[in-house]
């Protein structure tokens, strides 16, 4: 897989000392969760761009890394879902500690709705289809599963 035909970015995992993670719900999707990501703008960093996205996306400015991933993991957008030249994402996925945060003083956010904590199970029910075996890939690296 040619790694340049995915656009790089990086993943947030929030997590609480009862092992919870903190997903949002999109804004202009109801009823679609996900972890708080984006991509990686021209000489950004992983890290400097993890911090910009965790600000625009989640309204946190000062966090704390427990863990990252070790490498980029990808998945593939589903054909025709996005006119772009990328075949889809890659990210570097970090535990983030989410112990200081309430969703219910979170957001709406432009990108999201709202945040709810859930385990990590309801995060994979919950999770589109064509982003599940990341967040499995992701979560077993991380220790999370």
């Amino acid at each position: 897989m040619n790694p340049f035909k995915f656009r790089k970015g990086v993943c947030g995992i929030f997590l609480s000392k009862s092992g919870k993670i903190l997903m949002g719900e999109r804004a202009l999707d109801p009823g679609q969760w996900q972890l708080p990501q984006g991509g990686l703008e021209v000489g950004e960093t992983p890290l400097q761009a993890l911090e910009r996205e965790m600000f625009e996306e989640v309204g946190i400015t000062d966090i704390k890394i427990l863990k990252a991933t070790t490498d980029w993991i990808h998945y593939e957008w589903p054909l025709g879902l996005f006119d772009s030249k990328f075949l889809g994402q890659q990210h570097i996925y970090y535990i983030l500690d989410g112990n200081s945060l309430d969703p219910k003083i979170l957001g709406p956010t432009e990108e999201f709705a709202r945040f709810t904590w859930h385990s990590v199970d309801e995060v994979l029910a919950m999770i589109i289809e064509w982003k599940k075996e990341a967040y499995l890939k992701a979560f077993r690296e991380l220790g999370l599963i």
